[in-house]
């Protein structure tokens, strides 16, 4: 969840922080990496990760402990693949659902915290801004950078950070980066495998956990370090700067990252639901190509026929079957007004070619909404962000269903990541007509406050609230506010786990970046905070095995009303119903 300084608020869906240790797993030597930055908000493009819960009975505690390293074994060994493969992107996707089935594994969670940190190298590395910071930066304005981003984790980060860990971060990232190929072809062209073997040894040897007092003290350790990687890898001053600042950031939690101006610029069209694109979420999928694992409903790729499902094997004629998504995701970017030629299969087979311009939309929030069951007056909605028009288009969906006879309504937040903690507040008002909503705790100035209903108004007719594993932050206020003020029913799976808040506070240079940093951590009306666990549904529904292929494309009328989610939602709000009418 993100609380926003200047210009509203968002929260979003991310995974948990492994902590800092000893980089002794260090078969990624000479690997490249690829990313995909995990959020809904950048370019459209990034990958959404589907947690799997996988529960099995357990004979006795010796054969569970033989069950669990072998799985923990097996899944470091597909890992290593991806790794090996320069797919770093699908390696932490793979390492977060296989720490799902081996909690607490420190093996998987290491493994786990490499594929971030050289998806974060790769990420910045591939980012045209960044290139451009890269080249010009100055030294007084890195030390300034330096001393502002510090000072803000100081001031107002959940917990405290010493200035040693963050700079720690930073030795860990630089020793990262220089097994990454992203960062060695744009820093170190001319670098040899052996030179660059040594000086991190040296790193390891020399600077790890290197303790320092203060700023001052920090900044005169890292042009220590620049000069070592300048003698002999011929790597600028700004490069190695800069990766201590982004680097410092893994200090934080997993939720916290300092976004360069592209990114940040992303953010904030995400928040206000207004992009530029294509409109997709791509996945990598082997040898197949790109998967569609959503196409958005008012963007050129729908208006051009994309569905999601569909594999785009080429972009501009370049064959990217066997690419990262986040290759695949540099092809697709451009300028407004710009085309993009696709080349594309469908499950048939059947191969299309199709040209798609880069222009501006709009997301809606409301992504679809119907009566699904008219005879019993039981009208559905699905809500898939939390951002400016949320309101407005909630406000005008339940209208219209209440106009055809609406008595109960399933409400669907399945797969909705979150958004602004305004408007999830604002939201909750409409159901809920008294109480607290959600409170929020944090260190610094105005991070702790209550949230209030206070709306006399608020709807009162019978609600059944659907989730999923994919439902997270914004969508686990109103599960937490609903659960509590026994509201309605919660049907689906345990939602995501986040509650947190992220703020994002726009640094005072020039180059438009901003710091997105977990500020507070929030609460249900009763004071349950369920980071790391998610929120249990009322009524429990396995999850099928194609569950997340039919949420991802349109779904409507009679194969809606066939969702096992539905379909249980629909019983429970029958059920109430039939009560009321006794």
């Amino acid at each position: 969840m993100l609380r926003r300084i200047v210009a509203g608020n968002k929260l979003g869906k991310e995974s948990l922080h492994g902590r800092f240790v000893h980089p002794d797993h260090d078969f990624f030597r000479g690997c490249t990496v690829t990313l995909t930055f995990r959020c809904l908000a950048v370019f459209m493009i990034a990958v959404l990760a589907v947690a799997e819960n996988s529960q099995s009975a357990l004979p006795d505690e010796t054969s569970a402990t033989s069950a669990g390293i072998e799985n923990a074994a097996n899944e470091l060994e597909r890992g290593t693949a991806f790794e090996r493969a320069e797919q770093w992107d699908e390696a932490v996707a793979h390492y977060e659902r296989a720490l799902k089935k081996t909690p607490n594994d420190k093996d998987l969670e290491y493994a786990l915290r490499r594929a971030r940190i050289q998806m974060s190298v790769s990420r910045r590395y591939l980012d045209e801004s960044y290139q451009e910071l890269l080249k010009s930066i100055r030294v007084s304005d890195m030390s300034r950078l330096l001393s502002e981003v510090y000072g803000k984790i100081e001031s107002d980060y959940l917990d405290p950070i010493s200035v040693t860990r963050f700079v720690s971060h930073g030795t860990e990232s630089l020793y990262m980066g220089l097994a990454n190929s992203h960062f060695l072809k744009l820093s170190a062209p001319q670098a040899s495998v052996d030179r660059i073997a040594s000086v991190r040894a040296t790193l390891v040897k020399q600077y790890w956990n290197r303790e320092v007092q203060n700023l001052q003290e920090a900044w005169s350790l890292i042009e220590e370090i620049s000069s070592l990687c300048g003698r002999n890898l011929g790597i600028s001053q700004r490069a190695v700067v800069l990766e201590y600042i982004f680097g410092g950031i893994n200090a934080l939690d997993h939720h916290s990252v300092l976004l360069t101006e592209d990114e940040n610029r992303a953010m904030n069209s995400h928040v206000h639901g207004n992009l530029v694109g294509i409109g997709v979420v791509i996945q990598a999928d082997s040898q197949k190509g790109i998967l569609l694992e959503r196409v958005f409903q008012g963007g050129p790729a729908a208006a051009g026929g994309l569905q999601a499902g569909d594999h785009i094997i080429a972009i501009n004629g370049q064959d990217c079957r066997g690419v990262t998504t986040n290759e695949a995701a540099s092809l697709l970017r451009g300028e407004p007004n710009s085309t993009v030629r696709l080349t594309y299969s469908r499950a048939d087979g059947r191969q299309y070619t199709n040209s798609f311009r880069r222009q501006n939309f709009t997301i809606p929030s409301v992504a679809h909404a119907e009566m699904i069951d008219p005879a019993r007056g039981i009208g559905y909605i699905r809500l898939e962000h939390f951002q400016d028009r949320t309101l407005a288009e909630l406000d005008e969906a339940i209208e219209n269903l209440r106009s055809q006879g609406m008595q109960a309504l399933v409400w669907d937040l399945r797969g909705n990541p979150g958004g602004q903690l305004d408007v999830a507040h604002r939201v909750a008002q409409r159901f809920i007509s008294d109480g607290v909503i959600v409170r929020t705790r944090g260190r610094g100035r105005n991070q702790s406050q209550e949230m209030l209903a206070g709306s006399l108004a608020a709807h009162q007719f019978p609600l059944a609230l659907l989730v999923d594993e994919n439902s997270a932050s914004a969508s686990e206020i109103i599960a937490g506010a609903v659960r509590d003020h026994n509201r309605g029913v919660i049907v689906g799976r345990t939602t995501f786990g986040k509650w947190s808040v992220q703020t994002i506070m726009p640094l005072t240079t020039r180059w438009g970046m901003a710091l997105k940093m977990t500020t507070a951590r929030f609460y249900s009306p009763h004071d349950h905070n369920y980071a790391g666990r998610g929120l249990e549904p009322d009524v429990a529904v396995p999850s099928a095995a194609d569950v997340e292929t039919l949420f991802f494309r349109p779904v409507a009328g009679e194969e809606l009303r066939q969702d096992p989610d539905v379909v249980e939602a629909i019983s429970v709000l029958d059920g109430r119903l039939s009560r009321n009418r006794q």
